[in-house]
């Protein structure tokens, strides 16, 4: 694969083009790395990157999510997300690094926590090698990416139609078992009331093909339909592992906090892988009630 990179006389840009093989311009590269900041020239050359069909990852930062932080740069970056939103929807392999502070020379008399730039191109390399398109990442210094939004354009309403087809459940249901269980009820609740690892849960429950198409896709194991009631929350927990989400029915009054980090997400097709090893909950403030599938994911 070869990289367009732009702004690389110094900092993350200068890091990344002296690891990556590179081409000199736009129209030779498979994937462009939009990394200078410079007024909104980002996003038109995003959208230029675009009209030659090529595969862009934008560097970003999470600073439009500081609520005071109203100066130019933070509007910039947060025209730039919106943008990169737009394209992505249009179809396009689009992706958004919204990062914290990195360590380079700009920022080196800064005390805050401060990520590597090795760190950044290691997130890179895993966007670029991974088989569906992500429309964007947030890396916050010194701790894990809590969320990748990614894109698979799978039907919420046949995997919904599918679902009519369940038992009556209240809270949940297992749509995965251990070879030779049929009990739905089994593989729901707590772990420590198992007898078997998740691992083990990885028969199909249900005559259900689309939708236990997505969960062989996806690698998921001990999946589950787990609905929230209105205005209910969970325990703050961890899990042995992480946890992809593909919501199913929800509104902005859902969200779950991960490592003391509000997280909302759309009935729109995408799944989230969630690091809920973690401390997390999930709360429904709202007077609907909330239905995700959820299943287990080695990453």
């Amino acid at each position: 694969m070869k990289f367009y990179i732009n702004g690389i006389r110094r900092g993350l840009g200068k890091f990344l083009y002296d690891r990556l093989d590179t081409v000199k311009t736009l129209e030779e590269c498979d994937i462009f790395i939009n990394c200078k900041h410079q007024g909104f020239d980002q996003i038109d050359l995003l959208y230029k990157a675009c009209e030659l069909n090529k595969r862009v990852i934008n560097i970003s930062s999470s600073i439009g999510d500081i609520i005071n932080q109203s100066g130019i740069y933070a509007v910039q970056k947060v025209a730039l997300d919106k943008a990169n939103e737009q394209l992505f929807y249009q179809g396009h392999n689009v992706t958004s690094i919204r990062l914290g502070w990195v360590d380079t020379e700009r920022v080196a008399a800064s005390k805050d926590n401060k990520m590597s730039c090795r760190s950044v191109l290691d997130n890179i390399e895993w966007i670029v090698l991974h088989p569906h398109r992500i429309k964007e990442i947030t890396i916050i210094p010194n701790k894990k990416p809590i969320i990748k939004n990614l894109h698979k354009q799978y039907d919420i309403e046949r995997i919904l139609l599918e679902l009519e087809l369940l038992p009556e459940y209240d809270t949940q249901i297992s749509l995965q078992t251990i070879k030779g269980e049929t009990d739905y009820n089994y593989g729901t609740g707590r772990l420590d009331n198992l007898e078997h690892k998740e691992k083990d849960f990885i028969v199909p429950l249900f005559d259900m093909p689309y939708t236990n198409s997505i969960i062989k896709d996806l690698g998921m194991y001990r999946t589950r339909v787990m609905r929230m009631h209105s205005k209910t929350c969970y325990s703050y927990h961890q899990d042995p592992t992480q946890r992809i989400h593909i919501p199913l029915i929800t509104n902005d009054k859902c969200f779950m906090i991960i490592d003391d980090e509000i997280i909302r997400y759309s009935a729109d097709g995408n799944y989230y892988i969630m690091d809920t090893t973690k401390m997390h909950t999930a709360v429904n403030a709202s007077f609907e009630e909330r239905i995700h599938i959820v299943g287990c994911i080695d990453v």
